[in-house]
């Protein structure tokens, strides 16, 4: 069986919920009651959590799953394994964002197990009886991490290729923005009003006129052998709600 849980409650209030039991349907048993919590099943123990807390079944016809409050498994599950001389311990397993993983053992053979991010959210699973079927969810949780560390590894790459290809297809336009030949109006800022940092602003201002002319200034456009014929009108720019690039539209020839 393999159940989900979520958004348990705390210990405190779990307390309470034990004096509760008469009130809120199925009890469990005493806590030092150990001959009721040892001769209880697994079964028997998810259903009076079922019962108690009205559980809403989904996914039946694939895993049966469960979801409710894990912090009610958390707090009752050391119980029943004390009670059946077993041993609760963490297991080794490092899955992504699942730092919490509990086992309990008896006679060496695993009886539940619960991970999650924490003992508020999670898994408690009692189909592994088995030692292997121990060992084979555990291969399984294993191989989601790898396609999960694989998927993030391939968005990565993907990213990687698209910031690579955005970079050419800049080069690019930039050197036919060079290229040209003949005489062409462009608009060079050399000044910036900010409200934030001036560095991201002054960059902004300095990549449209690369964007635009192919030159990062109009010095840069001179030095590479265009010729200034004269300054049109001066200009200004809202970039965003705290930059504004200031300067002028310049016509420019080369040949």
């Amino acid at each position: 069986m393999f159940i989900k849980l979520k958004h348990g409650l705390s210990i405190g209030i779990l307390g309470f919920t034990i004096l509760m039991n008469g009130c809120s349907g199925t009890p469990f048993p005493a806590q030092d009651d150990t001959n009721k919590w040892a001769n209880m099943s697994l079964d028997t123990f998810s259903g009076i959590l079922e019962k108690k807390r009205g559980l809403s079944k989904f996914d039946k016809v694939r895993e049966k799953k469960y979801q409710y409050e894990f912090g009610q498994t958390y707090y009752f599950a050391p119980i029943l394994c004390k009670a059946k001389s077993g041993i609760e311990k963490d297991f080794d397993f490092d899955f992504i964002n699942v730092p919490y993983r509990k086992a309990c053992f008896v006679d060496n053979k695993p009886i539940y197990f619960m991970y999650g991010k924490n003992e508020k959210s999670g898994y408690f699973d009692y189909s592994v009886t088995t030692k292997k079927a121990f060992n084979d969810r555990l291969a399984m949780l294993e191989q989601q991490k790898q396609d999960y560390r694989m998927q993030l590894a391939n968005e990565q790459q993907l990213k990687k290729l698209a910031e690579k290809q955005a970079l050419k297809e800049k080069e690019i336009l930039i050197q036919k923005l060079r290229d040209r030949n003949g005489q062409f109006m462009m608009t060079f800022y050399d000044s910036w009003a900010y409200s934030g940092t001036e560095s991201t602003c002054a960059n902004i201002c300095i990549e449209a006129n690369e964007a635009n002319t192919g030159y990062r200034s109009l010095q840069d456009a001179i030095n590479d052998g265009w010729k200034f014929i004269s300054q049109i009108s001066n200009t200004k720019r809202d970039m965003n709600h705290s930059c504004k690039c200031q300067g002028a539209n310049i016509l420019l020839e080369h040949k």
